[in-house]
């Protein structure tokens, strides 16, 4: 699959990693030293080898070579030239260098010292053992047949020669190297010759092959590697796949340090059915500022006009209008930047672009990608101290989510989000009193908002507002007074509209709640509160339908929704209300550490009387009282986790949205989840909606899914021991209304204690007409050997709740 959507693998970080992960269909991925370098390990996946004689890691530092040639041992003879034979415990140091040997001779003419027997050579990268040498400050020193560790990094091996140079070189001749134990040999990397530079940590090799259980499974030529954590240019393993839409897909990513704050990988992605993906990743950090810019760009994609003529033909037949047909240039473009400026100023620009509305469909890891309905593009910059809150942006939306099986066409314009440029506000929240007890202050704001089609124009919004706010242990008492003006200035509105209607009305609420407590268990090791509270809202009604609908709508109903003083998200709508909503929360916390084991809640709010203020589509009925919401929460409770939403509507006993799931999780890679969620007359977004995804329930949108149709799936997962170091993976989403399977998952892994092997199997929806991919993957990999972790193992996090796949790096 194309690594584009993948989620991010880790960098050596500017500030934190972000470059995006690698292809995972049918790969073969060997992550190794010889084009990342050795990783640091956070923790042991074996216990550490008895055999090894390591201690713990060495603080990473360079050889020092400034200091001279110093020599104890237990005797010494001195000749008349200079000369002197050392024997028994002979230590000769160098700076942080330092040689151990049985016997040594010196010769002063050339200040070498020639060891015999066990010689032991040590400095903060490596440490050697070998049989018989020499070492001079002028030409360095020479081992045979030597034994190495490295001290920073987990890895060890043999050389047949070891030549130091006096600069900090090392040249190693017949070169064994393995991240396994001392009596493990799983796998092994042999090299002609090896050069580590001590002083650059960086090490090039020369004709290496890398052996498996003992057959040789990768040939290289030359490789470099770092040393250390420090980046380092050079070409990043490449990855190859296979998929039934894109063909044979090989990528060779290549590393580009430009500076300790900047960076850039380059990737370029070969299809074989589609051509090639010029695709790249740039970061940049300064102690003000960070950005990072990601870009695909496939030139003249070899399948997509195919895949255009089918919908095409697909649309005929349905009697649908026909869209023409898009460019064969493919490409994807983010770009993000923030800058922290002096005086508490912040500056944004966050923004995305796609060449297609098919662009997801083809390219994406599946139903959570290709359900992107808007890609936003905003650039802002605020201002926010104590007491104010100032900004201005502005925001657009580029409509992804396409009219299927029309191709490529966009939503139509009445389902497009309109665009706010600029966009300016200004809030101030002040305080007096004791505690702050009186709050004073106010809410502005002034929009711009434009859209190809419908009305158009400026909307000015102010709040002032005052209110009591005190808060004590066991209770608290909110009580709020505002006023809220709405002026708006239009265009292109229907003949005989209001070019410039107008909105002004109190607002009025008093929130209280109560907190009880009691201890127990045995010891009182166990706390259960129970939480009432009330809410009064008072808003008159004022006719709203001369107004337009800009940016507001419905939201779901859930509990902070629930005692919000406006039912709708937007400034277009503010409903009436003579109301009280009532709460009750009751909670199981751990008296000593606070952690919550229980937590219980339930809301409705009563209508003294209905609301009249409606949006087109709105259904009140004259109900008497709004749903019922209740939320039921286990945590981390003898490894179980419980997560219930309920959203229950009484004047039609009926559901309107539940979610239920369940995980069972006794260590961190052990874990099963059962869930199930149903939500009914799902829409797509509208011109009222907030932009973001089509409505996807479990991350996954069904392929019967049309407007005002209901979501109704469940979905079981898991990663569980069955075996001595096996390990099964599964992930099934079925969709209950459709009969069909959504989402497939069925894979194994083998691990050992320097290697493991994944084998996974996929098959998912892509679209929404159902159709369907299938996706295999097979993973080798040796530990130690890579400062890039595979992506399957954040795709595995993402896919099976609560899963942490570890690491295994030595």
């Amino acid at each position: 699959m194309p690594s584009r959507m993948l989620p991010p693998r880790p960098l050596p970080p500017l500030c934190r990693p972000s470059r995006p992960g690698q292809a995972y269909r049918l790969a073969l991925s060997l992550w190794a030293a010889v084009v990342c370098g050795i990783v640091h390990a956070d923790g042991l996946l074996c216990p550490s080898d008895p055999t090894s004689g390591r201690g713990p890691f060495a603080k990473e530092t360079k050889p020092s070579l400034s200091a001279g040639l110093a020599t104890s041992s237990d005797r010494a003879t001195l000749g008349l030239n200079g000369n002197a034979v050392l024997q028994g415990h002979v230590v000769a140091r160098q700076g942080d260098r330092e040689i151990h040997a049985d016997d040594a001779q010196y010769d002063s003419a050339t200040k070498a010292l020639t060891v015999k027997g066990s010689v032991t050579y040590q400095d903060p990268i490596v440490r050697l053992s070998g049989s018989d040498g020499k070492y001079s400050p002028a030409a360095g020193a020479e081992v045979q047949s030597a034994q190495f560790d490295l001290r920073q990094r987990y890895g060890h091996g043999s050389a047949q020669l070891l030549d130091l140079t006096p600069k900090g070189i090392l040249n190693l001749k017949g070169v064994t190297f393995t991240t396994c134990r001392m009596t493990d040999q799983s796998w092994q990397l042999h090299a002609q010759t090896l050069r580590l530079d001590t002083n650059e940590q960086v090490g090039t090799g020369r004709n290496a092959s890398i052996d498996f259980q003992g057959v040789p499974i990768l040939y290289l030529p030359w490789f470099s590697f770092p040393l250390s954590n420090e980046r380092k240019s050079g070409f990043l393993f490449p990855s190859a796949g296979n998929s039934s839409i894109s063909g044979f897909e090989l990528q060779v990513p290549y590393y580009w340090n430009i500076a300790p704050n900047a960076d850039l990988t380059f990737s370029p992605m070969y299809y074989s059915r589609r051509g090639i993906d010029l695709a790249g990743d740039a970061r940049f950090l300064t102690d003000m500022q960070e950005g990072e810019l990601q870009w695909h760009f496939l030139p003249d994609d070899q399948r997509f006009d195919a895949e255009q003529s089918s919908l095409l033909t697909a649309a005929a037949a349905a009697g649908l209008p026909a869209g023409e047909v898009g460019s064969s240039d493919r490409s994807f473009v983010t770009f993000h930047d923030v800058a922290t400026l002096p005086d508490n100023v912040r500056m944004l620009v966050d923004a995305a672009n796609v060449s297609d509305p098919l662009y997801f469909q083809d390219f994406g890891t599946g139903p959570e990608t290709t359900s992107t309905a808007f890609l936003e593009r905003l650039a802002e910059v605020t201002y926010r101290d104590e007491y104010w809150n100032l900004g201005a942006e502005a925001q657009q939306y580029q409509p992804v989510a396409v009219q299927l099986p029309v191709p490529a066409q966009y939503l139509p314009d009445e389902y497009r989000p309109y665009t706010r440029a600029p966009w300016l506000w200004a809030d101030g929240d002040f305080g007096w009193g004791p505690s702050q007890i009186l709050h004073y202050g106010f809410d502005s704001e002034l929009v711009d908002f434009t859209r190809a089609v419908g009305v158009n124009g400026w909307r000015l919004d102010v709040m002032p507002n005052v209110g009591l706010d005190y808060e004590d242990p066991g209770y608290f008492i909110r009580s709020s007074l505002a006023w809220r003006y709405t002026q708006y200035e239009l265009d292109n509105v229907l003949p005989g509209a209001e070019r410039s209607p107008s909105r002004s009305l109190p607002i009025t609420s008093f929130d209280a709640g109560l907190k009880f407590d009691r201890l127990l268990g045995p010891g009182d090791d166990r706390t259960l509160t129970l939480e009432p509270r009330m809410l009064y809202l008072y808003v008159p009604y004022r006719d709203q339908d001369q107004l337009p609908l800009f940016d507001t709508a419905l939201p779901d109903l859930n509990l902070v929704e629930l005692f919000r003083t406006n039912r709708y998200v937007g400034d277009d709508r503010i409903s009436d209300a003579d109301q009280v909503t009532a709460g009750v929360t009751s909670r199981l916390l751990d008296t000593s550490s606070g952690q919550q084991y229980l937590t219980a809640t339930l809301g409705q709010a009563y209508y003294i009387e209905t609301p009249r203020v409606q949006l087109p589509g709105e259904y009140l009925d004259g109900r008497e009282k709004s749903d019922l919401v209740g939320e039921f929460v286990v945590s981390a409770y003898q490894n179980w986790n419980v997560d219930l939403n309920l959203d229950w509507n009484p004047s039609q006993s009926q559901e309107e949205r539940t979610f239920v799931q369940l995980q069972y999780k006794p260590e961190a890679e052990s874990v099963i989840n059962i869930a199930y969620r149903y939500q009914r007359d799902v829409v797509l977004p509208s011109a009222l909606a907030t932009p973001g995804e089509l409505p996807v329930a479990l991350g996954v949108p069904s392929p019967s899914f049309t407007q005002d149709q209901s979501l109704n799936q469940a979905e079981v997962s898991g990663a569980w021991p069955i075996a001595h170091n096996w390990h099964l993976l599964a992930r099934w989403v079925y969709d209950l209304d459709a009969h069909e399977g959504l989402d497939r998952l069925l894979g194994f892994e083998y691990r050992a204690c320097c290697w493991r092997v994944r084998l996974l199997a996929r098959r998912y929806l892509i679209n929404g007409t159902g159709q369907q991919d299938t996706a295999f993957m097979f993973q080798l990999q040796l530990s130690g050997l890579a400062g890039v972790g595979p992506a399957t193992d954040a795709f595995l996090g993402t896919a099976i709740r609560g899963y942490s796949p570890p690491s295994l790096n030595r």
